[in-house]
């Protein structure tokens, strides 16, 4: 896709950022666990990266910006990992949103606790609240996971998400890095 789309409309091929929503953002996993070199970063919403059992790719083990946005009460991709169901449909078992957003922090060299910051609570008639995590270096890529506390399958109304994704994406992968645009 990426070929086609370069050859049809000259896209900047080191530019190529991948996001998605539920089986979205299962793809934007794959695409970054596979294609490392050829995605610049990725954003997966309401989505946990596949268990080892469950994996269907062979790993690149490459570190890249990551934005994970999860709730806490989704029913279809649980939060702390295990089963997904869509219709009463298996879907295999996923890591933890937690795992997933550890896995990729080892990746890019990281250690220790990331930084929580609270987000304010913009919408509350949505019931939700949101915990930035954070792990971000000047030498190494970002990565974040919005723990939406009281989040189902749905978006988050205290951010706007695909706006988030995208400053994450400029603020990450940018010659001039700007993390302060993407921590609240």
């Amino acid at each position: 896709m990426i070929n086609y789309l370069n050859s049809k409309y000259h896209i900047s091929k080191n530019k190529v950022y991948a996001a998605g929503f539920s089986g979205g953002g299962h793809m934007a996993y794959k695409l970054g666990l596979t294609m490392p070199d050829k995605i610049k970063a990725i954003a997966a919403v309401v989505a946990n990266m596949p268990d080892a059992a469950s994996c269907d790719c062979v790993l690149a083990n490459k570190a890249l910006p990551v934005l994970i946005i999860n709730g806490t009460e989704d029913g279809v991709n649980p939060y702390n990992g295990g089963e997904m169901f869509v219709n009463n449909a298996s879907f295999g078992l996923v890591r933890s949103s937690e795992n997933t957003f550890y896995y990729w922090a080892k990746l890019a060299g990281y250690t220790g606790e990331p930084t929580i910051i609270p987000f304010p609570d913009t919408d509350t008639s949505d019931h939700k609240t949101i915990e930035g995590h954070f792990f971000v270096g000047a030498a190494k890529p970002p990565v974040v996971l919005l723990k939406v506390i009281g989040g189902k399958h749905d978006y988050p109304g205290d951010i706007d998400v695909y706006s988030y994704v995208w400053r994450f994406f400029k603020a990450s992968t940018g010659k001039k890095r700007n993390y302060n645009r993407f921590l609240k």
